[in-house]
Order: structure tokens, then sequence, then C-alpha cells
């Protein structure tokens, strides 16, 4: 990673006052290069495409029997692929996704006015079909909000897309930007992007904070008690276990080790339980991906959404409505 060009803005603050209107949080797990699946869940969540990117194909909505925050103002949801098993007579896809997104999620109340946050986890490419058409996608959602919020500034409805940079993004930047020969079969397809979107690509940020909503997103996790500025870039995407290190005189100083090491735990276990974690204004709530293995996980400063889509399960998203801000720090396993 040390060899590797860093984004101009490694780490993203946005403003204290962000967003200023009333808003929906939609949060999106390891992508992949899976495409069908993150425009299910874009359509189901009723976030808005450019024309040509509407999902044509059909929608089965799963949701999360996890029990969650009280206020049920939050809840997760899966999305898979159907066959076409349970699609009605002569019933539309469009009909099909609203009648599945009614049925499921009546928490979203679809016509009122209000601001779309998505966060995408980082690791868009690789493993699924479509690593190419993912960052082409993913990329042309973001202008294309940035002009119609532009477009559109005095209006309360506006769209905001955050992606962040994973390990398997940092591999496609490599090969597609400061490698021009020798490229491995499962990333021909950096030669279908051009340099914009290589380089769209190598702009992302390894963390994005939302400072008025208290949440900090990243792709793989945290080095628990080291201060964000001083998270190592291979950490923030690589992380997933650690351990004491004994080589340190602090009680709470740890050391990331390879999964399964004797002795290691999770790091999301312990981010954030120094005072037995109580004090959850003091840290912010995580959302992470990158370990498909332990699949869901909830811990009580760290959510991580990495389900495995690429290797057929489901795309996992949080869908937050913010009428209940303590929602999104109050999952319960």
């Amino acid at each position: 990673f040390s060899t590797l060009s860093v984004p101009n803005y490694p780490h993203i603050f946005l403003p204290l006052a962000f967003p200023t209107t009333p808003y929906r949080l939609i949060i999106i797990g390891d992508v992949h290069g899976c495409l069908d699946e993150l425009l299910a869940v874009l359509s189901l969540s009723k976030f808005p495409v450019p024309e040509g990117y509407e999902f044509v194909g059909k929608l089965k909505n799963i949701p999360s029997q996890t029990n969650i925050a009280p206020s049920n103002e939050i809840a997760t949801k899966t999305y898979s692929i159907l066959d076409g098993d349970d699609v009605e007579e002569n019933e539309s896809t469009t009909t099909l996704g609203k009648r599945k997104t009614d049925e499921a999620n009546s928490y979203l109340e679809s016509e009122r006015k209000q601001s779309n946050i998505l966060v995408v986890l980082g690791d868009l490419v690789n493993k699924g079909p479509f690593s190419a058409e993912v960052i082409q996608f993913l990329r042309k959602l973001q202008i294309y909000h940035e002009e119609e919020n532009l477009r559109h500034s005095d209006d309360n409805e506006k769209h905001f897309v955050f992606c962040i940079r994973g390990n398997h993004d940092e591999s496609a930047i490599k090969w597609g930007l400061e490698t021009v020969k020798d490229i491995p079969p499962a990333y021909n397809y950096v030669n279908q992007l051009s340099r914009e979107e290589l380089e769209w690509l190598k702009e992302l940020p390894y963390s994005i904070t939302i400072p008025k909503l208290n949440l900090l997103f990243v792709h793989a996790g945290i080095l628990p008690g080291c201060p964000l500025e001083e998270q190592t870039y291979y950490d923030l995407c690589c992380i997933r276990d650690v351990m004491k290190d004994s080589t340190s005189t602090e009680n709470n100083k740890w050391r990331s080790v390879p999964p399964g090491t004797e002795g290691s735990v999770e790091w999301a276990s312990v981010y954030g339980m120094e005072d037995g974690g109580s004090n959850s204004a003091v840290y912010p709530h995580i959302y992470f991906g990158h370990d498909a293995k332990r699949g869901l996980q909830f811990h009580p400063h760290a959510t991580g959404l990495d389900t495995g889509c690429c290797y057929g399960n489901d795309l996992e998203d949080v869908n937050v409505d913010a009428a209940d801000v303590d929602g999104l720090h109050g999952f319960l396993p």
C-alpha cells in the first residue's frame, strides 16, 4: 500500500451542519462488481438514478429478522434476484418493486420530500461480473446528483453519493494506473475504464465522517485507541482482528494481526469499550464492510455490512429514516 498514490483527501469530514434538511441514510456493504444487486437495492430504496440505469430485473425483498432499535425507525434489508416465482401475473417490474417495498418496508415514506445520503463502503470491484460497470455507474451517479443538487439548490430534496476506498479498489488502482503491463486476467476490466474513471476511483477517501450524526464510515475498520489521523491506510482497508500489544506499556494498546491469531479478537468488539461501552457520544459509530466470513456484525459502537454478495449471498444495506438519529447507534444483537 505504501507505493500506491493516496487520494488528495484521505479523510473526508462533512460540514458540522450537514445534513441541513430531513434526510434518509442508505449504507451499502461490499458490492464486488455485483451491479444488478446494487441497482436492486437502490430501486427498492427509491434512490433516484440516471436514465438508463433503472433496474429491469425481478426483485425480492427479504427483511432482516434481527432485533434492532426499539424506535423501529431503522431496519436492515437484504436483496436478491428472483427467478420470478412470486411475481403476480401481468405485474411489471416497477409495480413489483413498489409492492415489495410497501409490503416489507412500511417505514419508508415514499412520497415525502427529503434528502438521501448514500454511502457505499468500498470494495466496489473484483469477484463479481461487472467491476468496470459498477465504477462507471457510481461515478455517473455521483456526478448526476452533484449537478442536480446545484440545479435545484433551493429544493429540500437533495441526494448525495459517497464511496469509500477498499482493498480491492486499491488493487484496481494499482493495475489501472500504476502498472502498464502483465495485468492479471482477473483485472482485465481496468482496460474498460477511462483515465477519468480510474482517477475517480483513486480519489475515493479512506474514511468519511458525519460529525452531526456522530458516524464514521470506513472499509475494514480502525485500530482501537488510535486517533483517525494516525491510522494506517492498511488498517483502514484490511484490518479484521487485533490483540493487545505486549510491547506497549499502555493497557489499551492494540495491534492488528491476521484473523485466527491465537489471543486475537475482532477489532469491532473492543472498539469504544475502554469505559465499558457506556459513553457512546465519545466514539463515533462505525459502519464497515470487508469481513464477509463473519457476515452481518452488530457491536456496541460498530456495524459490519459485508455479507458476501459476490458469493451468491444477499447485498446488505442499512436504510435509516432520520426521525430517530439515536437509532443509528442503537443496534441490539
